[in-house]
């Protein structure tokens, strides 16, 4: 017997909420991510320490520029489309990083990983909530199951 669209939907939103919490807890990497940062451009990439703090509030400058922008992103390309496409300028600018020449190259690298991380930023929490079943307990499933993924990451 062939499984209806509908079926094939319900059992692909089961295993999204089956995965998520897997996928965040590897991809929520900040409180690892901005020392080791740190270190690697002061003592490798020879940066001052406030040139890195500088970059870091630029950072959160263009997290906050790209906000707007990204959610009429999101809204006509997608979720599933605009997570990859997040992950994939995250990974970058990362890479990036460890190649690049001078200071400006930071500041553009901040800003294309802030808009990296917007777009995860919005679409993460939407893939999960969107994959839960209608109802009245469906915020209450979804608080649930992101405060067993903050206690794995944090945990680990």
């Amino acid at each position: 017997m062939k499984a209806t669209k509908e079926q094939i939907i319900i059992k692909r939103k089961k295993k999204n909420v089956k995965i998520f919490p897997i996928y965040k807890t590897v991809s929520w990497d900040l409180l690892f991510y901005f020392p080791i940062i740190f270190l690697f451009l002061t003592q490798v990439k020879g940066f001052s320490a406030s040139q890195v703090l500088f970059a870091d509030a630029f950072y959160t400058l263009s997290n906050t520029f790209w906000q707007i922008p990204v959610t009429s992103v999101v809204d006509r390309i997608g979720k599933k489309n605009c997570l990859i496409i997040g992950n994939i300028l995250y990974s970058l600018s990362i890479l990036a990083m460890i190649f690049m020449r001078n200071y400006y190259e930071l500041l553009l690298i901040q800003f294309i990983y802030a808009l990296g991380y917007s777009i995860k930023g919005i679409c993460e929490s939407n893939i999960l909530y969107d994959s839960l079943p209608s109802g009245k307990k469906r915020g209450k499933i979804y608080s649930t199951i992101d405060r067993k993924i903050s206690f794995i990451f944090l945990y680990i």
